[in-house]
């Protein structure tokens, strides 16, 4: 039975992105992100590098180094993110979120300045939105998340903290779910503080495929992914 979306005033997403993988790496990063930061720098005046460790081991020891891969630009405020690197073009908006229409907007917005700049197709789409829920402390975690652990019998049954990671395929259209549940520091008393991380992936035929109209329906599919994952009773928190 497919879950019933409804509107969330208080939405508990921390993260919202939007991401392109690039058919063909750039072959001159470094002149393309400085001439997208040009074109962006009064949206997005805040530019830090995006950085790469590299760890070689030998009979003689080991050494390591780092190379910048790509670049981090901000908004002022820091709300709104866009990340670009040899492969990837990438958009997100942190809490407090605002809609769905705002943050594809954005995105095929600054897109257009950058595709002239990278001159590569899309081989991929991507959508994921990480939401910061609250669990009752000692509760049944089947009675509140319908994802979850689970420990056999036999086991001692007391779980003081767990990390999930499963890959799904999605049938229509064609795509991957990567589904992340964990727990983090406690923030209220009597709850238990876990992160939903929910990335859709699609790989695109180029010659025939609407990116746009797939981010939409990648869209709705998180929706109904996000309401399918929690009970009646934790969601209504955020009604």
């Amino acid at each position: 039975m497919k879950p019933t979306v409804q509107h969330l005033s208080k939405a508990p997403i921390v993260e919202a992105i939007i991401a392109f993988a690039l058919e063909k790496p750039l072959t001159d990063s470094d002149a393309v992100f400085e001439q997208f930061y040009a074109l962006i720098q009064s949206d997005y005046p805040s530019r830090n590098p995006v950085k790469m460790a590299q760890l070689t081991v030998s009979d003689q020891g080991s050494s390591g180094e780092t190379q910048i891969v790509g670049a981090r630009f901000a908004s002022a405020d820091g709300k709104r993110v866009c990340l670009v690197d040899q492969s990837n073009f990438i958009c997100s908006r942190l809490a407090p979120y605002e809609t769905w229409e705002s943050l594809k907007s954005e995105f095929e917005r600054l897109w257009k300045i950058y595709s002239p700049l990278c001159n590569s197709r899309i081989a991929r789409v991507g959508v994921r939105y990480i939401n910061k829920i609250f669990l009752p402390e000692g509760e049944d975690m089947s009675l509140t998340v319908r994802t979850r652990p689970e420990i056999a019998e036999g086991l001692p049954q007391s779980m003081f903290n767990f990390l999930v990671r499963l890959g799904v395929k999605i049938p229509d259209p064609q795509g991957v779910l990567m589904i992340t549940e964990a727990q983090l520091p406690t923030e209220r008393p009597g709850f238990v503080t876990a992160v939903l991380d929910h990335d859709l992936q699609f790989r695109i035929n180029p010659e025939s495929t609407d990116v746009w109209s797939l981010l939409d329906k990648a869209r709705e599919l998180k929706n109904d992914y996000f309401f399918a994952s929690l009970s009646e009773d934790v969601i209504k928190e955020y009604l």
